[in-house]
């Protein structure tokens, strides 16, 4: 009787942890990844057209974080894995001042830290594995983020191809460049109408650069405008 009253209890405890998953939209298997997806912002095309209230002038002229994703398949997520909230102390003063330049908000009146609070919460707090160095923790989340910003410059990749702010080129040109650099694999590009907004780099658990397979956003039968300053 006693080991039927333990198989039961057991069972009640799936239960009970299985409906708390299911309210949270946190199935287990829903938070697996296969890789990771790191984008990165334009940042003229991003403040004209995320937010017709972003002011360019306070707005850094380069390519700027949006944020590194757990990803599954062609599928950005999981999201929301856990409910450990965002702790800006844990930042260290050298990392807010470079997230300040470089990991910015283009939303009026939003602080940059209320996007680096979304990006933990959604992305980050899947991202955090106790077994990979890159992500113990949430500080190392954000360091590793920004390590990779500064190892993959794509300022200096699309100049090193002489693709430069203000010209036009076809969409090969700008998938080649990014071929024939450090990264040597396929990224994805978003464009808003014909302007590049985002380049989005894939890496795999190992943080080595992989092809990414999601269909680009920009159409390969207009030439990609790369907005100037």
């Amino acid at each position: 009787m006693e080991k039927l009253w333990i198989c039961l209890f057991a069972i009640f405890l799936f239960i009970v942890a299985n409906a708390a998953l299911r309210e949270l939209q946190l199935e287990p298997e829903d938070t697996k990844f296969d890789h990771l997806t790191f984008t990165q912002f334009w940042a003229p095309e991003a403040c004209r057209s995320i937010d017709p209230r972003c002011k360019f002038t306070n707005v850094s002229s380069d390519w700027t974080i949006h944020g590194l994703w757990p990803t599954m398949g062609n599928t950005h997520g999981p999201a929301h894995c856990t409910n450990e909230s965002f702790n800006q102390s844990l930042l260290t003063a050298d990392m807010l001042k470079f997230m300040d330049k470089y990991w910015i908000t283009y939303v009026k009146y939003e602080p940059n830290p209320s996007f680096w609070e979304h990006e933990w919460i959604k992305h980050g707090t899947c991202a955090v594995d106790g077994d990979k160095t890159e992500f113990l923790n949430q500080k190392s989340y954000f360091q590793t983020t920004i390590n990779l910003y500064n190892k993959y410059n794509i300022s200096t990749i699309l100049t090193k191809a002489n693709i430069k702010p203000g010209m036009s080129r076809p969409l090969d040109d700008f998938l080649n460049a990014f071929k024939t650099s450090e990264i040597g694999k396929t990224v994805r590009l978003d464009c808003n109408g014909v302007f590049l907004l985002d380049v989005e780099i894939c890496f795999n658990l190992s943080l080595q650069p992989i092809d990414c397979t999601s269909p680009t956003g920009c159409s390969s039968k207009k030439n990609v405008s790369y907005e100037p300053y």
